[in-house]
């Protein structure tokens, strides 16, 4: 068994050494390459959301705020969404985020506390936040969240309905929400940029 041991570690070691030696000892890279494509993607989409945010606040209470009216802003940033959140995937380095790990086990504890366990709509929350919890890279994962917080207002606007996004609900989705995590992905890629 031991033997065995000792051949999968020098068999796992020429897999990781190899790559540098017969790459002429280039260093592994430990976060993915810069993507302007998709630091040009979420400063469009902040620019976007912005801008609708603000004209449904405007137009709230009119047939040109409601969520009928508006249904094709969604179509359009789900899809760019998408798109960036394919490019991160296809430069991903990593399987897993360990931001994600910590957050992911710190909602378990804080949700298996007795007194939110026996709250069945706290529960629910906590249960509805760790399934949105993905295992991966980090930049996948918050473009992931991104899209989650996309469908939220979606939502929120859909059940709006007719009346549209009210005033109170601005700073809510573009300082938090939506605009907190574009901010996030911002501050990602300007990091990449600067260690390029």
């Amino acid at each position: 068994m031991l033997t065995r041991r000792r051949g999968l570690a020098a068999a796992l070691a020429w897999v990781l050494i190899a790559p540098l030696w017969l790459g002429g000892c280039a260093t592994p890279t430990l976060i993915s390459a810069y993507d302007d494509q998709i630091d040009v993607g979420v400063t469009q989409i902040l620019s976007d959301t912005t801008t609708f945010v603000n004209r449904m606040v405007s137009a709230a209470g009119s047939p040109a705020g409601g969520y009928a009216q508006n249904q094709d802003f969604y179509a359009t940033q789900e899809g760019r969404i998408a798109a960036l959140e394919a490019r991160a995937e296809a430069h991903k380095v990593f399987g897993g985020c360990p931001t994600t790990s910590l957050i992911g086990r710190t909602v378990s504890a804080v949700g298996a506390n007795p007194r939110i366990a026996s709250d069945p709509q706290l529960k629910a929350s906590f249960d509805r936040y760790s399934a949105t919890l993905r295992d991966d890279d980090c930049e996948v994962v918050v473009l992931h969240q991104l899209s989650l917080e996309l469908e939220d207002l979606k939502n929120f606007h859909a059940a709006q309905g007719a009346k549209g996004i009210p005033a109170v609900a601005a700073d809510p989705i573009l300082v938090g929400g939506m605009g907190a995590t574009i901010r996030v992905v911002m501050a990602i890629e300007a990091a990449k940029k600067a260690a390029k």
